[in-house]
This record gives structure tokens, C-alpha cells and sequence, in this order.
């Protein structure tokens, strides 16, 4: 039993076999029940000069490829058209229709594709776009909410130093045990004042990136989006608006014991250890821009990961998502890695980077890793597969 003697004209093995290496998304599209199998039987036979079956098992193969033909022939369509030339049988409209069916196919998924950053010129370019269409006009933003809290917070401390301090000096303990460090550093009032500004502004920029980049990915997709596709899982915002003012109070809060302890310690009156709190860094512009730097871009990559990441799961598609370093001499090496490294820097878009034991779903989104997050100026951009 040959497969020349054969009632259908045979889809060229070679051309199949290119197909399922080199494009195995379009592979899948059709002919999984019993195509992936019949393919594996019918190649050996079409591969030899004789397409001669040599075992039960092959002369079964063509007993079936017949009977297979006979019913799904006339189909035309991708589907159709991928299970022919796993079954290597040429359908009713000819070969020329299966090659232009497969071609369009192709075209299709590098369109879908094409958004992949592959050269450091585009990535570059890519990057640019980014900083001054998202990050700096949110970025100032936050520099503005950032100065006022820090303002308002040092007029705070200072109201409420004086007779902190004098009463632990009047004290007949020890001075620095004697301060009221509750009353003075008032957690619990910062904490909520930063939740109402720098907090706020955080959320606002969150909501306003996310909607942003669901429009750009239906734009991306040649639809309208669907307007029950709604962008804002308020406990996903609130987890790193937690974690951005326990980082900022701290630091305050650390700043300001050491400079009263230390001014206590060495004999300084009030005016003294007022005047050093008021010049202390943690209520410069410096820091403002810091603050200003990082949430900036942690609001954005966090909304931008979401996003993609509802669109996926409301169209049913696959979204990439892939790293894009940032274009400065300031990059950190980690970040340059993930950047250039498609393995580690292209992932599925609901799933964390993970480099030397960090992990996160984006750009200064590292879990519990200021020294992964602060000041980092690097993004992500969709690569989306329709499958």
C-alpha cells in the first residue's frame, strides 16, 4: 500500500513539517484530535521516494487519510485547511488556496506581533515615548502633592517638638526615654494625611493609566472597546498605596528620632534641635523628587500590567508582556538584563519577572525591594497573540 496510489493529491510534507517548526501557533488551529497523530505516521511514508507503507500501523494511516479526505475535502477555511495538511491531503480548491489561507494567517500573527521591541533603536524609542507622554506630566504631579505634604508635615513636627522637649528635659529620667515619641511623631495622623494626598494622587494616576491602556490595547486589536470593560480593582491600588505611605512614614519618622535623640544627647536647646529638623532632608525638594521619580512610575507599570492583564482575560487573547529598560545612564544592571534577555524580559502578562531572587509583575513593582524600585525608570510594552 502506497500513499502514490492515493484517490487525493498529497500536501507537500516538507511544507507541512515548516509549518508545525517554524509556526506551531498556526499548527494548533486545527486537527487536534487525530491530525497530530496521523501526521506523525503519514510523514515517514510521504518522506520516502516509494510513499511505500511499511508496517500495519502506516497501511492503517492511509486507510484513514482516505476515508478522512473523503469527508473534508471541501473545507476552506484555517481550520479546515491546518487539519488537511496534517492529514497531507490537498483540499477541493487546490494547493494555491491552502498556501494563501496559511499565508494570511502568517500576516495576521505578525501584525499581532509586531509590537515586540526587537532592536535597541526601538526599544529606545519606545522608552522616550513613554517618559514624555505618561511619566512626566504625572510625574510633576506627584513633585506637587509631594512638597505640600512634606511641607505641611515639617510645620507639624515642629508644632508639637517645643513642648515635647521640654517636658522630657524637665523629666528626672532619662531625656531621650522621656520624650513622647507617640505624641510627637503622630503616626496614625500622618499615615492618613499622606493617604489623602500623595495616596489620593496615586490612585488618580492608577485609574487614568489603566483606562489609557486599555484603549491603546483595543486600538491595537482594530476593536472598540466594549464599554462594560471597566479598569480599577480598588484592593490592588489600596495594597501599594499601603505600602507607599508605611515607606514614607518611616523614613520620616526614623529621620526625625535620630535628629532629636541626637540633639538631646548633646546638650542642644529647642531652638537648636528645631532648626536641625527644619534643614533635614527628609523635607527637601530632593526627597519630594525621589517620591515624585519612583511612585510616578510604579502607578503607571502597575496600571499598565493590570490592564493588560483584563483585556486578556475579557477577549480571551495572550498578552506578552516585555521589558523595556530604561534609556539613561542610571540604569541598574538587573534592570538592563531584563531588558535584553527575552527569556527572562518577555512574560505572560499575569505573570512576575524573577531575577536574583526579586520578583514582580513590573517596573518598580518588586516586592519589598527599595533597592529594585527606587528611582527606576524602566517600563513594559504589550506584545499581544490572538490565538
Amino acid at each position: 500500500m502506497a500513499l502514490r496510489n492515493s484517490e487525493y493529491k498529497r500536501f507537500p510534507w516538507k511544507e507541512a513539517q515548516a509549518l508545525k517548526e517554524e509556526w506551531p501557533e498556526i499548527w494548533k488551529k486545527g486537527g487536534n484530535i487525530l491530525g497530530n497523530t496521523q501526521y506523525n505516521r503519514l510523514k515517514p511514508i510521504a518522506s520516502r521516494p516509494s510513499s511505500v507503507a511499511r508496517t500495519r500501523t502506516e497501511e492503517k494511516a492511509i486507510r484513514l487519510r482516505e476515508a478522512w479526505a473523503a469527508r473534508h475535502l471541501k473545507d476552506f477555511r484555517l481550520a479546515g485547511v491546518v487539519a488537511q495538511i496534517k492529514w497531507l491531503v490537498v483540499g477541493s480548491r487546490g494547493l494555491s488556496h491552502m498556501r494563501a489561507v496559511i499565508s494570511e494567517e502568517k500576516q495576521r500573527l505578525r501584525n499581532k506581533k509586531s509590537f515586540e521591541l526587537k532592536s535597541d533603536e526601538q526599544r529606545m524609542a519606545y522608552w522616550k515615548g513613554w517618559i514624555e507622554r505618561k511619566v512626566e506630566p504625572i510625574e510633576q504631579g506627584f513633585y506637587r502633592v509631594a512638597m505640600r505634604y512634606l511641607q505641611g508635615a515639617k510645620a507639624r513636627y515642629l508644632r508639637r517638638l517645643d513642648g515635647i522637649i521640654s517636658a522630657a528635659k524637665n523629666a528626672t529620667v532619662d531625656e531621650t526615654r522621656a520624650v513622647d515619641w507617640v505624641a510627637l511623631l503622630a503616626k496614625d495622623t500622618e499615615a492618613r494625611i499622606l493617604r489623602d494626598t500623595l495616596g489620593k494622587y496615586w490612585f488618580d494616576s492608577w485609574i487614568l493609566t489603566g483606562n489609557d491602556t486599555i484603549e491603546d490595547i483595543y486600538q491595537l486589536l482594530g476593536k472598540d472597546r466594549p464599554p462594560d470593560v471597566r479598569f480599577g480593582d480598588r484592593p490592588i491600588a489600596e495594597r501599594s498605596i499601603g505600602a507607599l505611605v508605611r515607606q514614607i512614614d518611616e523614613t520620616t519618622r526614623k529621620n526625625i528620632k535620630k535628629i532629636v535623640k541626637q540633639g538631646i544627647d548633646e546638650g542642644k536647646s529647642n531652638r537648636e534641635i528645631a532648626l536641625d529638623l527644619e534643614s533635614e532632608a527628609a523635607f527637601r525638594p530632593s526627597r519630594a523628587r525621589l517620591i515624585a521619580q519612583t511612585e510616578a512610575t510604579s502607578s503607571i507599570n502597575r496600571a499598565t500590567n493590570q490592564a493588560y492583564v483584563r483585556v486578556q482575560e475579557e477577549e480571551g487573547i495572550k498578552i506578552l508582556k516585555q521589558w523595556i529598560a530604561s534609556g539613561d545612564d542610571n540604569v541598574r544592571e538587573l534592570h538592563k538584563v531584563l531588558g535584553n534577555d527575552a527569556t527572562k524580559g518577555i512574560i505572560p502578562a499575569d505573570s512576575d519577572f524573577s531575577i536574583s531572587g526579586y520578583v514582580g509583575p513590573a517596573p518598580a513593582a518588586f516586592s519589598n525591594a527599595p533597592e529594585m524600585n527606587i528611582n527606576c525608570r524602566c517600563t513594559i510594552a504589550p506584545i499581544i497573540i490572538d490565538e
